[in-house]
C-alpha cells in the first residue's frame, strides 16, 4: 500500500505540476546547450533513466519519498511526504558565440517549489484517497549550486485510511 500511495502522489504532481511547464535539461552533446522539457516525476530516486539520446533524465525532476516513519493509529495512516526537487542550470550559456552567465537556476528551483506547494495546498486530494493532514508545508531550497544543478525539498503530511485490521483483512 505504501508504494501505491506514493505513486498516487507522484501521479498527482506529474499531472498538476510537471505537465504544466518546462525547465532546462542538459544536452549530452554540448555543455553549452540545453533543451526545455517537462520535469520528470519519480517515487524514490532511481538510477538515471536514459532517453533515446543518452541523456540523464533526472533533471529537471521531482522525487517523492518519506521523511519520517508512517504512523497508523487505527483511524488514519499518516504519511510524512518529502519531495526532492532538482533543476539544471549550467552557470553559463553560449549566446551568439559568447559565453554568458546564466543565473536562472535558483529562480527556476524556487518557481518549481512554488508550483508544487500551490498544487498541494489547493488540492482536495493529493492523489486518490490522500488529503493534507495539516496545512503546514515545509520548503527548503539549497542556497548553493551543486555543479550544474540546484536542489531543494518540499515536505508535508498526508492522511489516508488506516491499514485494514485483522477482522477487516479476513473479509477481503
Amino acid at each position: 500500500m505504501t508504494y501505491l500511495y506514493l505513486s498516487r502522489v507522484r501521479d498527482f504532481l506529474a499531472r498538476e505540476v510537471c505537465q504544466k511547464f518546462q525547465l532546462k535539461r542538459p544536452d549530452p552533446q554540448s555543455a553549452d546547450h540545453f533543451e526545455l522539457v517537462h520535469p520528470s516525476a519519480w517515487v524514490g530516486w532511481p538510477e538515471p533513466a536514459r532517453s533515446d539520446r543518452g541523456r540523464d533524465d533526472r533533471a529537471p525532476a521531482l522525487a517523492v519519498g518519506l521523511s519520517d516513519p508512517i504512523r497508523d493509529d487505527g483511524n488514519n495512516r499518516i504519511f510524512p511526504i518529502q519531495i526532492a526537487v532538482v533543476v539544471y542550470a549550467s552557470g553559463t550559456v553560449l549566446q551568439d558565440g559568447t559565453l554568458e552567465t546564466d543565473n536562472t537556476g535558483y529562480q527556476d528551483l524556487l518557481n518549481f517549489i512554488d508550483r508544487i506547494t500551490n498544487a498541494v495546498i489547493n488540492a482536495d486530494e493529493v492523489g486518490e484517497g490522500l488529503t493534507l493532514a495539516s496545512p503546514e508545508i515545509l520548503v527548503q531550497p539549497d542556497n548553493e549550486q551543486s555543479q550544474d544543478f540546484w536542489l531543494g525539498q518540499v515536505a508535508f503530511t498526508l492522511r489516508a485510511p488506516a491499514a485494514p485490521r485483522r477482522a477487516e483483512a479476513e473479509l477481503i
